[in-house]
């Protein structure tokens, strides 16, 4: 498993396999539209960006996962304890994307989640922000 906080987390060929292998899907994405069946994400907004959302979110269906979205407002990451929480929703899910306002809290859903977690956008790295433009 492995989580995506920076781009910085992944090797020079790492990035260009991820590279060939969007412009193979965008090439024929009829090939990949089952890819993620079964699949869930959960995301998670601290701080919104339709960007972010429509991203992620139009990806996972496109390629036959579903995307689940919460605002952090209307979450019990603000009253609960962050371990159990996040423990509790990788019970549910395959992976996590959070935009976040701290990297502290990107650090604390990485350190206890069971699945994979993207960095959506925190106050230090935005890793997602350069492959749309891919």
């Amino acid at each position: 498993m492995k989580h995506v906080n920076c781009l910085n987390d992944f090797t020079v060929d790492e990035l260009k396999g991820i590279l060939l292998l969007s412009k193979r899907i965008k090439a024929d994405r009829n090939a990949y539209k089952h890819i993620l069946d079964d699949k869930k994400l959960y995301m998670i907004f601290e701080k919104t960006s339709n960007r972010t959302y429509l991203s992620f979110m139009i990806g996972m269906e496109e390629l036959g996962g579903k995307a689940y979205n919460q605002k952090w407002a209307d979450s019990n990451f603000t009253i609960g304890d962050l371990m159990s929480e996040v423990k509790y929703v990788c019970r549910n899910v395959d992976c996590i994307m959070g935009r976040f306002k701290k990297a502290e809290t990107t650090e604390g859903f990485m350190k206890y989640a069971t699945v994979p977690v993207i960095n959506g956008c925190d106050n230090t790295f935005h890793p997602s922000r350069p492959w749309p433009i891919c």
